[in-house]
């Protein structure tokens, strides 16, 4: 990411450009099918409307291009300096892949389905030349990433990246934790390459009271220990922080089919809630095809992810077929 976010301002601008810019073409070539239809085009100027404000909904059935939608904001958000994360079901991956190269937004790494793929970025000798993944301006995320069983019997590897961050943390402030030695081993493996990298971003940008609070939270050898990273672990919800660290915060999070997994203990709910980074003026947009088949409880939740900050329950309804109702 080599520029500031300029705000929802500019992405508002970009997104009525792009509207604009579409009917014209249609005007002066009828004939010729342009990539957003005329509600498609409503749409983008409802969402242009709103998003400053807060989060939105895109609800309605499938096939009326919510997908095509949500890729013009996610080129708006990145030509604006910002970074978006997509949450996709697993399966629509390569869909969504499809979609973002057609609306000119080719250089999306691959959908980053597991802990092992997330720390792969890290696996390599000439790991200077690559970038990491709070360095990418988008990254599709499937909603099954925090999908982790781990425990007693677990590989070392799936809780290692928790153990290096903190230790990399002690060893800035001060020295290594006791036991814990940087050998030569260690620094090829990617959990440490990770930690490094992590850490060094965060004192670079002044970001570096999360690893302050790890370390009051729980005392050395513990970051050690498979048993802490059980479902109910102490350190469970870290691990799922340290690896939001290492995607970097992002401006815009897409959450398609967010009527998916209303379960708060999901593994969805937890990516949200625990692993994507946001900022102040992070925004949502969730995006669902079955919105008036969902009883009053399920209604709340899929809305809460449409929603700019946790908690906070103010949104807006966008129906792709009928922008102009809401």
């Amino acid at each position: 990411m080599s520029q500031k976010f300029k705000g929802w301002a500019d992405v508002a601008s970009r997104l009525r450009t792009q509207a604009d810019a579409q009917q014209r073409l249609e005007i002066e070539n009828p004939s010729v099918k342009q990539r957003l239809n005329k509600g498609q085009r409503a749409s983008l100027l409802a969402v242009a409307k709103r998003i400053g404000e807060n989060g939105v909904v895109i609800a309605d059935e499938v096939g009326m291009g919510k997908t095509r939608i949500a890729v013009e904001i996610a080129k708006s958000v990145v030509g604006s300096g910002g970074r978006v994360a997509i949450v996709v079901p697993p399966g629509l991956g390569d869909q969504w892949q499809k979609e973002l190269r057609d609306g000119g937004l080719a250089d999306v790494p691959p959908i980053l389905r597991t802990l092992r793929s997330f720390l792969d970025v890290w696996n390599d000798d000439d790991v200077m030349n690559h970038q990491p993944w709070f360095k990418k301006d988008i990254v599709v995320i499937s909603q099954i990433l925090s999908r982790w069983r781990l425990g007693s019997s677990s590989d070392k590897w799936r809780f290692a990246l928790l153990r290096d961050l903190y230790a990399r943390w002690r060893k800035h402030k001060k020295q290594w934790p006791w036991g814990y030695h940087a050998t030569e081993k260690r620094r090829k493996k990617s959990t440490f390459r990770a930690a490094v990298s992590i850490v060094d971003f965060a004192i670079k940008n002044g970001n570096t009271e999360w690893f302050d609070r790890l370390c009051a939270a729980t005392d050395w050898p513990t970051p050690s220990k498979p048993s802490a990273y059980g479902k109910d672990g102490p350190l469970r919800t870290w691990l799922e922080q340290g690896v939001g660290l290492g995607l970097g915060a992002f401006d815009l999070i897409i959450i398609d089919e967010a009527h998916k997994a209303r379960d708060e203990q999901s593994s969805l709910s937890s990516l949200l809630n625990n692993v994507l980074l946001v900022t102040t003026s992070t925004r949502r947009i969730a995006m669902t095809a079955t919105p008036v088949e969902l009883d009053v409880s399920q209604w709340r939740n899929t809305l809460s992810r449409g929603c700019s900050r946790l908690g906070n329950i103010a949104f807006h309804l966008i129906c792709v077929g009928f922008p102009s109702i809401v």
